[in-house]
């Protein structure tokens, strides 16, 4: 052997031993799972019986109970991805999308959020770099949506796993903005429920793109926020932002069908149905849900759309509004369904918002408007 290969070989063994082993990641990103997820590492055994307190008073001690069954059963349990525990990569989800789909939106939400008695419930939380979302900003305001589902409780706080969508939201880009309102109005609206909007660092929100953080760490304690994404999807009240767009996202509702992918009938079944124990790593059945009465469908997909617009009109115009420029308005909106009935027909449907547009004053804690 030659003095170069020699010594070749001595300096690939030195790079070896300045690398980080893999080996030694996994019990630190085993902890850390737990951590973000709000557990610390004396409450493990309660969801780990395999676990003992005794195999947790060091790195060394825990890497000798550390199997591929154990880190298999933790990668289930919070929904991660297994080469990440085993520090394979930096990757802890599987990359997830829904823009362009918003059905698989729905789907997982209906799959993966369900209501507990003992719970705050927020299924849906968004983060931001922005402190002030608008619309009319043309500089990049990034987005990232999670949804949280309760696997567990341990005494009187709520364990959730996190499903990311690793679309990268674009506020001040119109088409993903229509999208992530029209999913928001719905959510709110069926299930009645608030979406928090936490400000959280650059650095943070490319790592929830890139699904290299557990969003737990980024929510801690910080519940409710002000404003909620929903405020931005609303109109008639306060808190309403936006609404000169409010069209538009209803229009996309409309032209997507996304009523159709969520119901209160839906969601109230769905509920019901769930299982009220979830064991780690395996998520309440699904059952298929039955559909509200086809007449009463159609009725609420023809005129709800014509009522929300109008809405936003009279929220925004006022008295100097007419019933009959309102008809005339809706005749023109060639996407809505009722735009080619008769004007009497309109009238009927629409007269009373011109008479109720001042008496709402929502607040946080009111109720969200019907789906």
């Amino acid at each position: 052997m030659t003095r170069s290969s020699i010594f070749n070989k001595f300096r690939n063994v030195l790079n070896w031993n300045n690398k980080v082993n893999p080996v030694n990641l996994i019990p630190q990103r085993f902890i850390l799972a737990f951590k973000d997820h709000g557990i610390v590492a004396s409450q493990i055994p309660r969801l780990l019986p395999q676990i003992q307190l005794s195999n947790l008073k060091s790195e060394n001690t825990l890497l000798q109970v550390l199997n591929y069954e154990i880190l298999e059963q933790t990668a289930q349990l919070f929904g991660i991805r297994r080469q990440w525990l085993e520090g394979v990569d930096n990757q802890i989800y599987e990359f997830h999308s829904c823009y362009k789909d918003p059905a698989v939106f729905f789907n997982d939400l209906i799959s993966f959020c369900h209501r507990k008695d003992t719970s705050l419930f927020l299924p849906v939380r968004a983060f931001t770099t922005r402190k002030g979302l608008d619309f009319t900003d043309t500089e990049y305001q990034p987005l990232a949506l999670v949804l949280s589902e309760q696997i567990a409780t341990l005494d009187d706080k709520d364990i959730f796993r996190y499903h990311i969508f690793n679309d990268e939201w674009d506020w001040s880009y119109a088409p993903t903005r229509i999208q992530v309102k029209a999913m928001v109005r719905l959510v709110s609206a069926v299930i009645n429920v608030q979406i928090p909007l936490y400000v959280i660092e650059p650095n943070d929100i490319e790592a929830l793109f890139g699904s290299t953080i557990i969003p737990g760490c980024l929510i801690g304690n910080r519940l409710i926020s002000d404003p909620s994404l929903e405020d931005f999807t609303i109109s008639g009240y306060p808190i309403s932002r936006e609404t000169d767009e409010l069209p538009e996202v209803l229009k996309y509702i409309e032209e997507h069908e996304l009523r159709s992918f969520i119901t209160k009938e839906q969601w109230k079944y769905v509920q019901s149905s769930k299982n009220s124990e979830i064991f780690p790593g395996q998520s309440g059945k699904i059952h298929r849900y039955k559909r509200s009465g086809k007449r009463e469908r159609n009725n609420q997909q023809l005129w709800e759309p014509v009522r929300e617009i109008a809405r936003a009109w009279w929220a925004k115009e006022g008295d100097t509004l007419t019933i009959s420029e309102a008809v005339r308005r809706i005749k023109e909106l060639k996407h809505l369904k009722a735009s080619g009935l008769k004007p009497n027909t309109i009238h009927k449907h629409i007269a009373d918002l011109a008479t109720n547009h001042k008496s709402g004053c929502r607040t946080k804690n009111s109720p969200k408007l019907s789906s």
